[in-house]
């Protein structure tokens, strides 16, 4: 770094003689008050131009003078300037101030695996105008950096760089002041520039999926979309469908999760194949979801032959076992809800401040409700369960005489739950080989949206959980419907006695199948009987044209459900 000096330059018009060949320029120190000579004359050299520069020279006052030597060696009378003041660096030329352009956001990857982090670019313009400064020969060495919590008195040094930007690294949230400033090669700083930023960080939702579609392959729905964007998704972050048996209006804070979360970075998934709407959010690393789901909607299920053995519903009186919910049957309709935390008798707090009075305290945290009775299909076999649940959510502290914000802030009049998405739903099935009117080993409870289970009996639960105690749903519809899928039974190379041959499926149907036949080398005249048909089997006679029973050959096929 250059030394910085005090530095007068003393300038003169040139003498008239032209036998003058030099010029000699003494100094002289006065007293703190400028007023009266505290040193004698000092010489400070000589000089064959008109201009003399003297460095290093203490604050204070000074008087100089100069006088022409020509070459006999005579010297001309003294020109004293007069006494003037040193002010050290309070005279120095000021440093042009950086011009901040602004602050932007990014994510980025560490190195040594703490995974995704937030960063804060601040930039700027460089400093230029210093033509005097330059003009003996200093230039712009760095450019400070600091920055503080708006609500923090006090600066943090950041770093300094000789570029236009500097990055503010594992930003945390908040409201932030940032400031820089130009230091020259002098240590001579410019004023600060500075701006205030509102920093997200990672509490910044991801943006919006976009693309989604679906395609039906083999009985699944599998699904596509555009990679996520951000990076906390891609690192760290899933991919979250919900489904909904709606085929328009569906929202995602009243849809059921189906499926497990896919990784952030993935952009395809295989689900069950429903009737409905299903919807995806992208979830960054630290469970920011995207503010609109992606939606796609599909009725083809629909279309499909469905063969419905039973349905078991448990609106609108909800009968069965509830831990930590409650019916609420002045609702329409009736709803199964979650039960309040805290008995009236407990709260402390003034009525007036009391949101809805059934929630009062905060609800429980967690509930569930199991249905009040199995289904039992009467055999094993392959059955396809689908249950259908139907809820709403709301914010129980959310009423419209605790509401404190503008009536113009407000995101819905009637809406309450619109950003509510800390509630679940999760239905469970468990199944058994068993009779389960006796003593049946029931295997453990399992998670399903849709599902094919080889059993013969089925009982049902749904569990409910919420992060925010004031959050409550509101079940309406609670169902579950068995269907029987349709299969078939083909067995050739039969060959019957001359009496009545048997055939017993290989797996009873639920309903007697539609039967078909094919003998195998029949004379003219030979016919069949079939008799005792049944779900479980079929007789079959074959006669000649005498009608006496005779042996053949015959495949049959058996279609049903």
């Amino acid at each position: 770094m250059p030394q910085l000096y005090n530095r007068v330059t003393l300038n003169w018009e040139r003498s008239e003689d032209a036998f003058v060949y030099k010029y000699e320029v003494q100094s002289q120190r006065y007293n703190a008050a400028g007023t009266t000579p505290a040193e004698a004359w000092l010489d400070r050299g000589e000089t064959l131009s008109s201009t003399f520069i003297i460095d290093g020279l203490d604050v204070g006052y000074y008087d100089f003078r100069v006088r022409a030597v020509n070459t006999a060696n005579v010297r001309s009378a003294w020109l004293t300037l007069g006494v003037q003041q040193i002010q050290a660096d309070g005279v120095l030329p000021s440093v042009d101030v950086p011009g901040v352009s602004g602050v932007t956001e990014s994510l980025y990857v560490t190195t040594n695996g703490s995974g995704v982090k937030a960063k804060a670019r601040l930039t700027w313009a460089i400093s230029t105008n210093n033509s005097e400064w330059e003009a003996i020969g200093v230039y712009i060495d760095r450019y400070d950096c600091e920055f503080r919590l708006d609500s923090e008195p006090n600066w943090t040094r950041a770093g300094s760089t000789d570029g236009t930007f500097f990055d503010y690294l594992d930003q945390q949230p908040g409201t932030f002041d940032f400031r820089v400033r130009a230091v020259n090669d002098a240590g001579v700083a410019s004023d600060w520039s500075s701006v205030r930023q509102v920093v997200y960080g990672l509490t910044a939702r991801p943006a919006d999926l976009t693309g989604l579609n679906l395609q039906i392959i083999n009985g699944q729905a599998h699904f596509g979309w555009n990679p996520a964007t951000d990076l906390d998704v891609k690192v760290g972050g899933t991919i979250r469908f919900r489904y909904s048996t709606l085929s328009s209006g569906a929202e995602w804070k009243n849809a059921i999760d189906i499926g497990q979360q896919v990784p952030g970075a993935s952009n395809g998934a295989v689900l069950p194949l429903l009737s409905g709407t299903y919807m995806a959010k992208a979830v960054d690393s630290t469970g920011n979801e995207s503010e609109n789901a992606a939606a796609v909607v599909t009725t083809v299920p629909s279309l499909l032959n469905l063969n419905i053995i039973t349905t078991d519903s448990q609106q609108p009186t909800f009968p069965g076992t509830k831990t930590n919910m409650v019916v609420d049957e002045t609702a329409t309709p009736p709803v199964l809800k979650l039960n309040a935390d805290v008995a009236i008798d407990s709260v402390t707090i003034y009525m007036d401040d009391w949101g809805l009075f059934d929630a009062v305290g905060g609800l429980e945290p967690a509930g569930s409700y199991e249905f009040d009775d199995y289904i039992d299909l009467g055999f094993k076999q392959t059955w396809r369960v689908t249950p259908t649940v139907a809820f709403t959510v709301g914010d129980t502290a959310d009423t419209i005489d605790q509401r404190t914000a503008y009536l113009d802030t407000w995101k819905d009049w009637d809406d309450n739950g619109k950003d509510i998405t800390d509630v679940t739903a999760t239905l469970y099935v468990a199944y058994t080989d068993d009779d389960p009117s006796g003593s049946p080993t029931w295997s453990d409870w399992k998670k399903i949206v849709v599902g094919d289970y080889e059993a013969r009996a089925f009982k049902f639960k749904i569990e409910v959980s919420i992060v925010d105690s004031s959050h409550q749903i509101y079940i309406s519809t609670l169902q579950v419907e068995v269907d029987a899928p349709d299969r078939t039974e083909w067995v050739k190379g039969n060959t019957t006695g001359t009496g009545v041959f048997s055939v017993t499926y290989t797996s009873r149907f639920y309903v007697e199948p539609t039967l078909a036949i094919t003998a195998q080398d029949m004379d003219s005249g030979d016919y069949y009987t079939i008799s005792s048909q049944s779900e479980t089997g079929f007789d079959i006679q074959f006669f000649n044209s005498g009608a006496s029973g005779v042996s053949r050959t015959f495949n049959y096929f058996a279609r049903g459900y």
